[in-house]
């Protein structure tokens, strides 16, 4: 499996309903594929990967999601 996407592959999946963001109609962030969170580590360089969140990551993406899904119900 693939370590690290590019922002641009991200956003393609994005666009095609395969991924989706943490944040509806957010450009950049926390990404939700294949069953695991993609995101930029906020240390890395403009232009960076993104990368496989470890579980304690993962898990507060998933805290974050549900807090986001009581307030606009927009998560599929």
């Amino acid at each position: 499996m693939t370590s690290a996407r590019s922002a641009g592959e991200v956003r393609e999946l994005v666009v095609a309903g395969a991924a989706v963001p943490l944040l509806a109609g957010a450009e950049v962030g926390p990404t939700w594929y294949d069953g695991q969170w993609w995101y930029v580590p906020a240390d890395a360089p403009d232009g960076a990967d993104y990368v496989l969140a470890d579980a304690e990551l993962a898990e507060e993406f998933d805290r974050l999601r549900a807090r986001a899904e009581r307030v606009d119900g927009a998560w599929e």
